[in-house]
């Protein structure tokens, strides 16, 4: 990977991950899941996630994509937002990123009876990836 790239640690991808479901609400947090259930990528503002088959065109991205297995997710988060000043990515494999997903959807189920369909939602993330 080019020098304009960081690997984010385990202590950034928590705070990406925080971030993307902090401005994720609503219906979208519903599609988000939807989304994950069926091994595709969704992104918002400048986090990114994408799966095996998510191929948006962009040349850039072709590399990372390239890394990419059935196993496994690739969250980027832009240069704009990131403490490095650098594009920053993570490869996760699939019960890796569903303990991150889990972990902020029943923080929010906990919060707020009415995202208690969230729970139902996060089960079909968990059987999609086969975790």
């Amino acid at each position: 990977m080019s020098e304009n790239f960081h690997e984010m640690n385990e202590s950034e991808i928590e705070v990406a991950m925080s971030r993307f479901f902090a401005i994720t609400h609503g219906e979208y947090l519903r599609d988000v899941l939807n989304y994950f259930s069926k091994k595709q990528g969704y992104s918002q503002e400048y986090i990114y996630i994408c799966f095996y088959y998510d191929n948006d065109g962009d040349e850039n991205n072709g590399e990372k994509l390239q890394k990419l297995d059935d196993k496994h997710v690739l969250i980027e988060q832009d240069a704009l937002i990131s403490y490095t000043g650098k594009d920053e990515f993570a490869y996760l494999d699939f019960p890796t990123f569903y303990k991150y997903v889990a972990y902020e959807i029943k923080k929010r189920a906990e919060k707020s009876p009415e995202n208690a369909d969230l729970i139902d939602l996060l089960a079909k993330v968990k059987k999609g990836l086969g975790v």
